[in-house]
């Protein structure tokens, strides 16, 4: 089929086709779009690209929707999931994080594995609300040990809000490693040296379902695709 003549309107078709609505969640708006991004700006300067972020439920329910074309993060419930497609990335876990010099630091742990996790209940702690994808998985690492939620609790996956409270008090924040993944690597942030593997998920490309893949996903996901085969190494 033949494009009309006129040049609005084939502005307004090349827009249509070279348009891409990502939702990224926190982890990887932090830690893999940059790279991302950068890579769609090498190859396809062309792209009109919009990122939103947002928790998991909020992103996939636009995806679902068809106000996003693609959503990458986390994996959420199996719940959560109906109706999508995942292309898998990598695994990341959940870290727990707290200030440089904060006092849990100084207490060696009854098992050896670095601070004592029983501790967090003596601080103020950041905590995933029940709708975040980490949710589960907290909870499960919590339970590996024998200890309640902490009833001190602020629950939020706000990177923005959690950099600086952390950075400014005693909270511990259990987030994903992604969030604060340049935050630990520049030592603004300090990892607790906990055995997380039980907070492993899997992140990756969320689509929705049976959805004939356009131009701009395609090109998009090969950006993914050649960002995480040069070399990204997943926080952890």
């Amino acid at each position: 089929m033949a494009l009309p003549s006129c040049q609005p309107c084939r502005s307004i078709i090349f827009f249509l086709i070279s348009a891409m609505l990502v939702g990224a969640l926190p982890s990887v708006s932090a830690r893999l779009m940059p790279d991302v991004v950068a890579e769609l700006q090498r190859v396809a300067p062309h792209l009109w690209l919009s990122v939103a972020d947002g928790g998991h439920g909020y992103l996939t329910t636009l995806l679902r929707a068809g106000d996003l074309d693609v959503v990458i993060g986390g994996l959420g419930a199996p719940e959560t999931m109906q109706e999508l497609s995942l292309t898998q990335l990598h695994l990341e876990d959940v870290a727990v994080v707290v200030r440089p010099g904060h006092p849990i630091l100084s207490d060696p742990g009854p098992d050896s594995d670095g601070p004592a996790l029983r501790r967090i209940a003596e601080y103020p702690v950041l905590y995933p609300p029940r709708a975040a994808a980490i949710h589960p998985l907290v909870e499960r690492l919590l339970l590996s040990r024998g200890i309640a939620p902490p009833p001190r609790r602020i629950e939020t996956v706000s990177g923005a809000f959690g950099r600086v409270h952390v950075r400014q008090s005693d909270a511990v924040w259990f987030i994903s490693a992604g969030v604060v993944a340049r935050e630990i690597a520049g030592g603004r942030l300090v990892r607790l040296p906990l055995d997380t593997e039980l907070t492993k998920g899997p992140v990756g490309l969320m689509t929705r379902a049976g959805q004939p893949e356009i131009s701009a996903q395609l090109l998009f996901r090969q950006a993914v695709m050649r960002v995480v085969a040069l070399g990204f190494v997943p926080p952890g």
